[in-house]
């Protein structure tokens, strides 16, 4: 329970009315942090999340962005995410970007 609630904190989404409502009532933000705190848990030995921040507003994309780089940075595992709007690299604060 822990380490799901803070995961969701971790990229802010932390109020337990959020937690209460089903996945498909979320909006389009919500369901992205809701997947990248999903993927904190899991911490895979290798992430590729593709169109990442895609098909959220640019705001909440650069959020969402740096409160997941921050928060996957504390654990093992590397992550490659393919988008195409650069607004998000500076948040991501990436290895190398191609």
């Amino acid at each position: 329970f822990d380490q799901v609630t803070g995961a969701l904190a971790a990229v802010g989404l932390g109020s337990v009315p959020s937690w209460l409502r089903p996945f498909t009532h979320l909006s389009n933000g919500e369901q992205f942090r809701a997947g990248l705190a999903r993927l904190l848990c899991e911490r895979p030995a290798l992430t590729v999340v593709d169109e990442f921040t895609s098909t959220i507003d640019r705001r909440v994309a650069r959020i969402g962005a740096g409160a997941f780089a921050k928060a996957w940075r504390r654990g093992s595992g590397q992550f490659v995410g393919v988008t195409c709007h650069e607004d998000v690299t500076e948040w991501l604060q990436p290895d190398w970007v191609i």
